[in-house]
């Protein structure tokens, strides 16, 4: 299952069976991973137009994958007591692990001495991730 598939089940357990606390840690974890990939985009765009080095690039996207697994964690360490509610932790958490592998590919576009992957690769991953956490935040919102 992936993107609007996800996101719509993610969408209907998370209202079915979060309660108000799990619900809040989603949407806190949700918010801070935006933020991270926002960084992220951020620091691969100015480094991919030379205005940001290589080291300074690096070292902003590895700060943002320490974020994301900070939320992803703070996810996994929830304890649903429902099926819904264990489902909707789990497509949260697909959806961190997303962002954590858009993050990481922009990190070795930033790295690569060959090109592969190309920055342009990593940017349409980490804009798949926005979108992704974008709806997934919509969602916990109409909670």
């Amino acid at each position: 299952m992936t993107g609007p598939c996800l996101l719509g089940l993610a969408g209907c357990l998370l209202l079915a069976g979060c309660g108000s606390g799990g619900q809040e840690t989603l949407s806190k974890a949700v918010k801070d991973a935006g933020s991270a990939v926002a960084t992220a985009r951020l620091a691969l765009d100015l480094e991919s137009s030379g205005q940001l080095t290589s080291a300074a690039a690096t070292t902003a996207l590895g700060d943002m994958v320490k974020d994301v697994n900070s939320s992803r964690t703070t996810v996994q360490d929830l304890s649903p007591d429902t099926p819904e509610s264990r489902g909707a932790r789990q497509a949260s958490l697909d959806v961190l692990n997303g962002c954590v592998t858009g993050i990481l590919t922009a990190q070795e576009a930033v790295d690569s001495t060959d090109g592969s992957p190309a920055a342009s690769d990593a940017e349409r991953m980490l804009a798949a991730s926005a979108r992704d956490l974008d709806e997934l935040s919509t969602r916990l919102g109409a909670g």
